[in-house]
């Protein structure tokens, strides 16, 4: 299988992008001096983010049209609180929700007949 010259050379500038978009910015910013309020909120902007993408994932449905609460989710959700509670450990504390979430969901499809 020929691999073709000009795929690789798009993947090679989307790379060289995408790598800049993200590194420029965080260098920049790493050598100003900013306040510490600055600072202290600068350290929960990723888990902010992280947590914003687990609850829409969690809490609506495919086609982001209607809100989903189901006891898979808020199961899960109790998980993540209370390992982290126990922990401290945030990637820890997802990876428990999301077995607990992917176990019990593929549990339930199951039992209701949906298979594997």
């Amino acid at each position: 299988m020929a691999v073709d010259s000009s795929a690789l050379i798009v993947l090679a500038i989307g790379a060289v992008a995408t790598y800049a978009l993200r590194a420029l910015p965080v260098s920049a910013i790493s050598r100003l001096n900013l306040p510490d309020f600055v600072r202290t909120w600068l350290i929960f902007v990723a888990e902010a983010i992280l947590s914003a993408y687990v609850a829409l994932f969690l809490f609506w449905d495919a086609e982001c049209s209607s809100l989903r609460l189901d006891s898979v989710a808020l199961l899960a959700i109790g998980v993540v609180i209370a390992v982290h509670v126990w922990k401290r450990t945030l990637l820890l504390s997802i990876f428990a929700g999301v077995m607990i979430f992917g176990v019990l969901d593929l549990w339930l499809r199951h039992a209701a007949g949906g298979g594997f």
